[in-house]
C-alpha cells in the first residue's frame, strides 16, 4: 500500500503537466521568435528561454511542496505580482523604445543619450531631430553617440525585452497552481 501511495505522489499531476507545457511553449517561443532587429547584434537576449526553463523548474518544485488549499493565496499573489512586473517591464520597454531608438530609412537604430563632441558641435549649429541627424551621419550611430551611452541603451533595451517572457511564464504557472490549490479547497 505504501508503494502505491509513494508512486502516486511521484507521478506528475495535470497541473504540473500543464505548467511544463507552458514552459516548453514559452521556451520554444524564445528560441523560434527572432528578437527585434536592433537587438540582434547584442548577445543579451539569448538567456530568455533558459530563464523560462529555470523559473519553470523552480516553480514546479515549489508547487509540489506547496499544493494544499492553504497555499492558494501564495500562488495568487505570485501570479498577480509577476503579472504586474511583466506589465511594468512591457511599459518600460515601450518607453525605452521611444527614447533609446530612432528611425533610419525604415530601420530602427539604437541611440545613446550622450553625444560625441563632433555631433554636439554639429547640433549646436544645426538643430535637427534624431532621424535627420542619422541621415547626416549616414546612419553611423557610433559617430553621434558615445560608445558607453550606446552600450547602456542596448543593455536597457535588452534587459526590458528579456524580462517579459519569464515573468509571463511565472504568472501562467502560478495561476495554474492557484487553480489546482483552489480545487482542493472546494473538494473538501
Amino acid at each position: 500500500m505504501s508503494d502505491l501511495v509513494s508512486q502516486r505522489s511521484l507521478a506528475p499531476s495535470w497541473t504540473e503537466l500543464c505548467q511544463l507545457g507552458v514552459a516548453l511553449l514559452a521556451s520554444l517561443g524564445g528560441f523560434l521568435l527572432p528578437a527585434p532587429g536592433f537587438l540582434t547584434q547584442s548577445a543579451a537576449y539569448w538567456p530568455t528561454p533558459f530563464l523560462v526553463l529555470v523559473a519553470t523548474g523552480l516553480l514546479t518544485v515549489c508547487g509540489r511542496q506547496r499544493r494544499g488549499a492553504s497555499h492558494t493565496p501564495l500562488w495568487v499573489g505570485l501570479a498577480l505580482g509577476s503579472l504586474a512586473l511583466a506589465l511594468a517591464a512591457l511599459l518600460a520597454h515601450r518607453l525605452l523604445l521611444d527614447t533609446h531608438t530612432c528611425g533610419y530609412y525604415g530601420q530602427v537604430r539604437v541611440i545613446g543619450l550622450e553625444l560625441t563632441s563632433d555631433a554636439a558641435e554639429y547640433l549646436r549649429d544645426n538643430p535637427l531631430p534624431c532621424e535627420e541627424l542619422l541621415k547626416v551621419f549616414t546612419g553611423r550611430v557610433q559617430e553621434i553617440w558615445t560608445p558607453r551611452s550606446l552600450a547602456q541603451s542596448q543593455l536597457l533595451l535588452a534587459s526590458s525585452y528579456v524580462s517579459v517572457a519569464p515573468l509571463l511564464t511565472v504568472c501562467a504557472i502560478a495561476t495554474l497552481q492557484a487553480l489546482s490549490c483552489s480545487r482542493q479547497a472546494r473538494g473538501r
